[in-house]
């Protein structure tokens, strides 16, 4: 919150903090999410808000390194490879119900590995939000606010920008998205958050997508088998 605040990102006002009871008091954002404000919005008005997230992401992964707990973390390999053992876990085994010892899980488990080698790249690393999607996004009196920051960590800038325009809530229809990355992949080489070549960028977006969508899916498989939370049921086709 310090950090975030100190860089002019939108986040609600903590107005008091008993940090040793762990009691916070936060600023009443109101009951919108980018993702309710975005299903009745007209196409122009979607546009302004998602390039609105989208500017506010620059302005994280812009944030300067310091010693924060957030610029020692990272995804690196083992992060990635835990969530898609998670995927394997709780979508895979339990959800869609493959048996644990299925003899082409260790193929699969190779593929995924190959995969993470491919993201880890720590020299392009910037800080991301980690869960920067339409339910983690209010829209208060027409402005954005950012919420649910607290795993923020370093990782490619497409991270973020995966988890907002590849959003298991809000898909977005193909132009829209294909003008939203455009705009993205612009903006953020000017702000010099990378300096990669269209080309390279869009690879790195395509698997990076990949695995953020299939972290998702076991993600909804535990909360769907797991936790019996079966509102996530409806999140796994379009993942």
């Amino acid at each position: 919150y310090r950090l975030f605040s100190a860089h002019a990102i939108p986040v609600p006002t903590v107005l008091a903090l008993r940090e040793e009871e762990g009691f916070l008091l936060l600023e009443d954002c109101g009951d919108t999410l980018l993702e309710d404000a975005a299903r009745t919005a007209p196409p122009h008005e979607r546009a302004r808000l998602y390039r609105g997230a989208l500017d506010i992401l620059t302005r994280i992964q812009a944030i300067p390194r310091n010693d924060d707990l957030c610029f020692q973390l990272s995804f690196d390999f083992e992060k990635l490879m835990f969530e898609f053992d998670f995927f394997i876990e709780h979508a895979l085994c339990r959800f869609f119900g493959v048996v644990t010892g299925d003899p082409r899980i260790p193929a699969l488990r190779e593929e995924f590995a190959a995969i993470c080698a491919h993201l880890v790249k720590p020299e392009l690393f910037v800080l991301n939000h980690r869960d920067y999607h339409s339910r983690n996004i209010m829209v208060q009196s027409g402005n954005l606010v950012v919420i649910d920051f607290q795993d923020a960590r370093m990782g490619l800038p497409q991270y973020d920008c995966v988890s907002l325009l590849r959003d298991s809530y809000m898909p977005l229809p193909e132009g829209e998205f294909d003008d939203l990355k455009d705009y993205y992949f612009r903006s953020s080489l000017e702000a010099g958050i990378h300096a990669m070549t269209r080309d390279g960028f869009d690879r790195c977006f395509d698997i990076m997508a990949f695995q953020r969508n299939v972290k998702a899916l076991g993600t909804f498989g535990y909360q769907s088998a797991v936790l019996g939370r079966a509102r996530y049921r409806d999140s796994i086709a379009p993942t």
